[in-house]
């Protein structure tokens, strides 16, 4: 997986102390408590001090939608794109009120890794 790719980029450094550092599963506010939202991956950039976050985000693995049986294809589709869409938002805004841009990646940005 992804942590794998790091740890392979990370061995192949000349300097590893300079390379970025990779967070999985960040959560603003550590794990103290619930957190509100959190990033798949997020990378600390030692000599700037930012934080970049990584969200892989394929609708397939988080976009079920209720009672999906009872509702027509059309308005399965309208549903999930309107809670995709509103889902995405609330995440993007509250990591970048701590000065955190977001990166997504979708499932056409995720069918070939290599």
């Amino acid at each position: 997986g992804m942590a794998d790719r790091y740890m392979a980029y990370l061995d192949a450094s000349a300097d590893v102390f300079s390379e970025p550092f990779l967070v999985p599963e960040f959560r603003y506010a550590g794990l103290a408590g619930k957190h509100e939202h959190r990033l798949d991956y997020t990378v600390f950039n030692g000599h700037t001090m930012a934080l970049t976050g990584f969200e892989l985000s394929p609708y397939s693995t988080h976009g079920a939608i209720k009672k999906a049986k009872d509702k027509t294809q059309k308005v399965i589709n309208e549903e999930g794109a309107a809670r995709w869409e509103k889902e995405m938002k609330k995440r993007t805004h509250y990591f970048k009120s701590y000065g955190i841009p977001v990166v997504t990646f979708t499932d056409s940005l995720l069918t070939d890794l290599h």
